[in-house]
């Protein structure tokens, strides 16, 4: 009876389970028609823009993540808004593509051509619609990068497997190689710390305004050589994993040649080859010179002075706190060996007693005692040792990772800074060179366009028309500035949330982990003295009870 009792509850639990899942999935279902369907948005172009982040199995999407989806689909899929540059009237805007060197295509050169945009002001969705029209995102041409065999797989993984020494030859130093398996796609390489640290400088180059994780631990020869060889290697290979998994989350890094040839270029020849090529790759010099999904970015010159403040502070502690753990667990490491060592000791001291038996032989059970609690004694100190090991692996290095990870992310955000300061210095000196051309009243040096007919009297007469027509020519570098620190602002906004939003599902996986790998741990030690116990017993009645 108890157990049809329980049946039945598994299955009642089961299917309240199922229930709960079929209303969630009802509400984001219902919610995904009213902001896409009903607001006239493209349910297939939505489709496609979920396949890009996160796939588009609505259960693997939580409510939260598909509101933060949608609001920047909506973003994204707005037109190309054409807005009142600073310098004039609202008008229509001639983009030239760039010609630069392609990470993503094999022909080396982008094709040059000429798009006229004519197109009405539409507002924002929330939460962009901003006080002022001037702070509202827009958007702004930029070169479409195209798929490739990397890219066009709804899922990659990489695993990096535990390094390997192979030798320099005659003139040339051992070097260490760590092999990798890019799945589905069963690419098998090897490379080496030199080819990563190569690979993130190609990606910053190439895609400068996205976060990159950081670059891992590399050590001087030397350590070739010590002892700690092995840990070394193991916190790299860790670094690496972590590194290369991030990259490869990011779908537009997906598509660059460079990363495509870093995990399948299996011949050395072949891969130097193309990182000799890479030498000719340079930064985008203007916003429409950068490489994106969509072939367009997203610029939004709006920034709160509290929102950056909170970002601030939290890089700040977060990155601190994380220091203190991993100095934390160094402390706790390094008592977990000293009290390794002091069990050890012990068992040490049990294998004296037990020799000392050898006195009296026809008390054997004493014997037996001391040679069991050495080796328990024994294993209770290598326990302990595999401890300190589940610590490093799972709590120091991670943290020692993770606070890496928020360095690379304040320098990533402090390139926006860098943008404003630079749009800003240039703004002031720019109204100032204004202000003292107005006191002139000569409208010939006022560098308005020449092809543009102006009427001098009303010129002279309303000093804010007047500021909209000078100084043309700085006028559309100003204007540069603006866009490039407004693409750059978008882009912390987003890139950082993004990081968040992977960031919690890994930490989530990697602390199951460790869970599982204490518990685990622990069991082994419970049956270890469970069995001490039992041949305690078994000495008793073979041994005591007889004599």
């Amino acid at each position: 009876m108890e157990t049809e009792s329980d049946s039945e509850k598994e299955i009642q639990a089961k299917s309240d389970s199922d229930s709960e899942t079929e209303k969630e999935r009802q509400a984001k279902k219902e919610f995904l028609h009213k902001e896409i369907v009903e607001m006239n948005y493209s349910p297939e172009e939505f489709t496609e823009f979920c396949q890009t982040r996160k796939g588009t199995d609505i259960d693997l999407w939580h409510i939260s993540e598909l509101e933060v989806c949608v609001k920047e689909f909506k973003l994204a899929h707005q037109p190309n808004i054409n807005r009142k540059s600073s310098w004039g009237d609202e008008k229509p805007f001639t983009i030239e593509q760039p010609v630069r060197e392609s990470p993503h295509l094999e022909s080396p050169r982008a094709k040059r051509q000429s798009i006229n945009i004519i197109l009405p002001r539409k507002s924002m969705p929330e939460p962009w619609n901003q006080e002022s029209p001037e702070n509202a995102p827009y958007s702004h041409t930029a070169i479409k990068a195209h798929d490739n065999q990397l890219s066009l797989e709804d899922s990659v993984s990489v695993k990096v497997e535990e390094a390997i020494k192979r030798s320099g030859g005659m003139f040339s130093f051992t070097k260490v190689c760590f092999p990798m398996t890019t799945t589905p796609l069963n690419w098998h390489v090897e490379r080496t710390i030199d080819d990563f640290i190569w690979l993130r400088s190609v990606l910053a180059v190439s895609y400068p305004a996205c976060y990159i994780p950081p670059n891992p631990p590399k050590y001087v020869k030397s350590h070739l050589q010590s002892g700690d060889l092995d840990e070394n290697l193991n916190k790299q290979r860790v670094f690496l994993q972590n590194f290369i998994s991030s990259v490869v989350r990011n779908q537009l890094f997906r598509r660059s040649i460079h990363l495509q040839g870093f995990l399948k270029e299996a011949d050395p020849s072949e891969f130097n080859q193309l990182k000799k090529q890479s030498n000719k790759l340079k930064k985008p010099n203007k916003i429409e010179e950068h490489w994106t999904m969509e072939g367009y970015v997203i610029c939004d010159p709006f920034l709160e002075e509290k929102e950056c403040t909170v970002l601030d502070e939290y890089l700040h502690y977060t990155e601190a706190m994380k220091k203190k753990i991993k100095r934390q667990t160094d402390t706790l490491i390094e008592a977990i060996k000293e009290v390794s060592q002091l069990i050890f000791d012990i068992s040490k001291s049990f294998e004296i007693l037990e020799s000392l038996q050898d006195y009296f032989p026809e008390i054997p059970a004493s014997k037996l005692h001391y040679n069991l609690l050495k080796n328990s004694f024994l294993l209770w100190s290598e326990h302990e040792i595999e401890t300190s090991k589940i610590i490093k692996d799972y709590y120091n290095i991670y943290f020692k990772y993770g606070y890496t990870e928020i360095s690379s992310l304040k320098e990533f955000v402090k390139e926006r800074e860098n943008k404003l300061a630079i749009y800003q210095k240039s703004l002031n000196a720019f109204d100032k060179k204004k202000e003292k051309l107005w006191n002139t009243k000569d409208v010939s040096k006022w560098g308005c366009n020449p092809e543009e007919q102006l009427d001098i009297n009303k010129l002279l007469q309303n000093k804010q028309f007047a500021f909209t027509k000078m100084l043309h020519k700085e006028g559309k570098e100003i204007e540069k500035l603006k866009n490039e620190f407004s693409y750059y602002n978008f882009q912390v906004k987003a890139e950082t949330r993004r990081v968040f939003l992977e960031n919690q599902v890994i930490a989530n996986g990697h602390f199951s982990e460790s869970g599982k790998a204490f518990a685990d741990h622990s069991m082994s030690m419970h049956k270890r003295w469970t069995d001490f116990v039992e041949s305690l017993d078994k000495i008793r009645v073979e041994c005591i009870s007889s004599s």
